[in-house]
Formats: C-alpha cells, structure tokens, sequence
C-alpha cells in the first residue's frame, strides 16, 4: 500500500517543523519518515489518513506494531505527530 499524497505533504511538513524548531537530525528525520509512512500504510489499509485518523486506529497500529513495552518508546512519532491521542492504557 502506498502513502497518501495527503499524508506526505503532512510528514514533510512536521519533519520540516522537527528540523527548524528542535534542530533534529538526519538519523532523527530518517526515523520519523519511516515511523510516519508506516503509520500511513496502515492507516491506508483502513481507509483513512492522518487528517481523520479516529484514536482506535492509533492504537491499532501501535498494537500492531510494537510489543506491550515499546509502545511508550517506539511511538513517540505518532505522539509528536499527533499530541492529543491518548496512549493506550498500561
């Protein structure tokens, strides 16, 4: 499944955002556009985007993703992305 043109305009920009404002790095950058668009693949296969992602499908994917002690750690793209969804609960 291939990213939505819409969801790539939104990678760019908060990886523009996370290099002008925090000064992140290539490696940084590099993990947030691969965290992203696997983010997007998945949600595509849902048929959704990052614009109306429902909060049952963030933590969908991150229950997909990433085993119950990585969630915190590995999805930190998904919060930076989108800081009002709650985490799934510990």
């Amino acid at each position: 499944m291939r990213t939505k043109a819409s969801d790539v305009k939104l990678i760019g920009l908060f990886l523009d955002m996370l290099a002008a404002e925090q000064g992140a790095g290539e490696n940084t950058l590099d993990a947030y556009r691969r965290d992203l668009t696997d983010l997007s693949e998945f949600l595509g296969k849902a048929h959704q985007t990052f614009a109306g992602a429902t909060t049952e499908a963030l933590r969908a994917y991150l229950a997909d993703r990433y085993p119950r002690l990585q969630i915190l750690q590995r999805g930190a793209a998904v919060v930076g992305a989108a800081p009002s969804v709650p985490l799934p609960a510990q």
